[in-house]
Parts: C-alpha cells; structure tokens; sequence
C-alpha cells in the first residue's frame, strides 16, 4: 500500500508560505452594501454618479464615524 497524501510543487509552498487571507476592516460588509446599492441605482439611471457618489461618501463617513 502506498502513501496517497498528494506533494506539493516547491513552487506551490512558496507560494502557500507567502499567501495571506483578506484583512477586513471594520464595517466592511456595510461599506460594501452602501457601495453596491448606489452602484446599482446609478446603472439604473435611478440617480446619476455623481449623486451616487456623494450618497456614497456621505454614508460611509457616517459608518466610519460610529
């Protein structure tokens, strides 16, 4: 019977060594809401991008400043 537990490639290590998962700052699923909403109005013709980006500034400060 032989050891099926799969080697990695050198360069899949170095790799895996020097990888990093995503740091998430705080609020950052609302910031990401806020964004994608204005986003989509704005493709919509609901407002225009610049009213979607000042509604977007203006609410993500508030989010930041909690």
């Amino acid at each position: 019977m032989s050891d099926s537990t799969p080697v990695a490639a050198p360069e899949r290590l170095s790799a895996r060594a020097a990888a990093a998962g995503k740091t998430m700052a705080p609020n950052f699923q609302k910031v990401r809401e806020i964004l994608k909403k204005q986003l989509d109005d704005a493709v919509d013709a609901k407002v225009t991008p610049k009213e979607a980006l000042a509604t977007v500034q203006k609410q993500v400060e508030a989010v930041i400043k909690r």
